[in-house]
């Protein structure tokens, strides 16, 4: 049977599908207008230097984003008044996933419209969720200990660090 907090917290998962999933094709539209001027053409190297780069930090600050807002406000509390670890985690987990499989319909489309390498794209995709991740287990760590507006702005700033940190190798 599936706990309270958990059938709570899937009126946000909606709302995270369709940010994630209309991310990349966004981008890709507002990318592929604007590409002759700003890597001065469009042939392979633009694709690679440019679209394939900056789409994994737009997908993975929009996560950071989103997931924070999401996770520091779901539903942790059990009805006997007690919050668990295990619901928390699987809530965020839910969240992630809905993240991150929502969002494989635009890389896949980014590989092929761009005729990026599948592994290259793959590893700019799995990359992007790093941020994600860490921003998303401070507020679950916030949360749980009854600290939600200090875990949004803790995840916040740990998903900006993370993002810099691992935007280099986008």
């Amino acid at each position: 049977m599936m706990s309270v907090a958990v059938r709570r917290a899937h009126s946000g998962l909606g709302v995270l599908a369709c940010l994630s999933a209309a991310t990349l094709p966004l981008w890709l539209w507002v990318g592929t207008a604007h590409l002759a001027h700003w890597s001065g053409g469009e042939d392979a190297a633009a694709w690679r230097g440019v679209m394939g780069p900056w789409a994994g930090r737009l997908w993975s600050a929009l996560a950071v984003v989103s997931l924070v807002g999401w996770g520091g406000y779901f539903p942790v509390d059990m009805p006997d008044g007690r919050s668990e670890w295990s619901t928390a985690l699987t809530v965020g987990a839910l969240g992630l996933l809905t993240w991150a499989v929502c969002g494989v319909p635009g890389w896949f489309w980014l590989a092929q419209v761009g005729h990026l390498p599948g592994g290259e794209v793959f590893g700019t995709a799995t990359l992007a969720l790093v941020p994600a991740v860490g921003a998303l287990g401070v507020v679950i760590c916030s949360v749980m200990f009854g600290q939600r507006q200090a875990g949004v702005i803790g995840g916040l700033a740990s998903g900006a660090l993370l993002l810099w940190v691992c935007g280099g190798w986008f």
